[in-house]
């Protein structure tokens, strides 16, 4: 089993965010939320917003890291190639991404805060564990690509347990940002991941809106009211919002932007690449090579088998099976064993079990 970079840096940047930045902020959350106003010090100020800003700079470099390697990697690959070649684009694009990822991170920190002075960790650690039981068995039943392990990444017994465990990095990135390697059909996939996005957008609105109030008028938030904080938190969405604009805004114009909410699972991405005349992915001359070492390093749950029968027995021997022909006729006859090999030999050009 291989580990492609680019998986890497998605998954250790995500847990570095998940277990990490994202704990340390609720709780200094937490700590400001629920402090008389007086002892509270600048340096907690300071702390919290610091490890915001923080957040959001690991995802901003992240996100740049893993698009330059997912475009190096298949520049002609239609989901890979939204950054724009224009120096200024790209830096707007960047700086779009930086101000969702963090005001999307500092609402999501804010309603965890009110829902943990409320009830407690252990409500959102249910919430958390039936939304995640959703996500997945839509990944088993509808997709069907819940145990898979990356497009790339060779086939191995360890996929049934790293490909829950990679959509699982995946689902909680989307606490608090959207991560290029998420929306990839042959990850969780672009329609999960946005809608996940936009799902914890209203959810969290729906909950601050109901939640601070009560909260306020249990005086756990001493120095809070329920305008300042509502203030607050749809500032931090509005922010986000106008984040996420600028960054679509400045793509590449020659990327096709629905790719980024829109249906599409591994095997069709993988049945898109077949069917495209143009070479998605760097170091092929030409399209069969490319398809020949998809086909081989693919896991078996994105391959299409009806596909590459057609590519093996229909394609491929029309392609090549005429030049054959045509050599055949100039050579001079050969013996009866001769012709034996070679009938023998042509029959293995279409594999038996492709054809049962």
């Amino acid at each position: 089993m291989a580990f492609a970079p680019v998986v890497m840096l998605s998954l250790t940047k995500g847990l570095e965010i998940t277990f990490e930045s994202l704990p340390e902020s609720v709780i200094q959350s937490v700590f400001v939320l629920s402090s008389e106003y007086n002892d509270i010090s600048i340096l907690n100020y300071v702390g919290l917003v610091s490890s915001v800003i923080s957040a959001g700079l690991i995802l901003t470099d992240a996100n740049l890291g893993v698009s330059r390697s997912q475009m190096v990697s298949a520049p002609r690959n239609p989901v890979y190639n939204f950054l724009p070649s224009v120096k200024v684009n790209l830096y707007l694009c960047m700086i779009g991404f930086f101000v969702f990822s963090t005001f999307y991170f500092m609402l999501t920190v804010f309603t965890i805060s009110l829902a943990y002075l409320r009830f407690g960790g252990h409500v959102i650690l249910y919430s958390m564990l039936t939304e995640f039981s959703i996500v997945m068995l839509y990944k088993h039943f509808i997709d069907k690509e819940f145990f898979a392990f990356a497009l790339q990444a060779k086939t191995s017994q360890f996929d049934y347990i790293i490909g829950p465990v990679a959509k699982f990095v995946y689902y909680v990135m989307a606490l608090f940002t959207y991560m290029p390697n998420s929306k990839n059909p042959c990850e969780l996939g672009p329609h999960v991941t946005s809608s996940l996005i936009v799902w914890r957008m209203v959810t969290n609105s729906v909950v601050v809106m109901l939640m601070l109030p009560r909260v306020v008028i249990d005086k756990a938030l001493p120095w809070m009211t329920v305008t300042g904080g509502l203030i607050f938190y749809f500032l931090c969405l509005f922010l986000s919002l106008v984040g996420a604009y600028i960054q679509f805004e400045h793509q590449d114009e020659k990327h096709e932007r629905w790719r980024w909410w829109r249906r599409q699972t591994g095997k069709d991405h993988f049945i898109e690449c077949w069917n495209s005349d143009t070479i998605w992915w760097a170091g092929f001359d030409t399209k069969e090579s490319e398809m020949a070492s998809c086909w081989m390093t693919v896991n078996p749950l994105y391959l299409p088998m009806e596909r590459i029968k057609i590519w093996l027995c229909v394609e491929i021997d029309e392609r090549y099976g005429k030049k054959e022909e045509e050599e055949g006729e100039t050579k001079e006859p050969q013996s009866e064993a001769e012709e034996g090999t070679e009938k023998e030999s042509s029959t293995l050009a279409c594999p038996k079990w492709l054809t049962q």
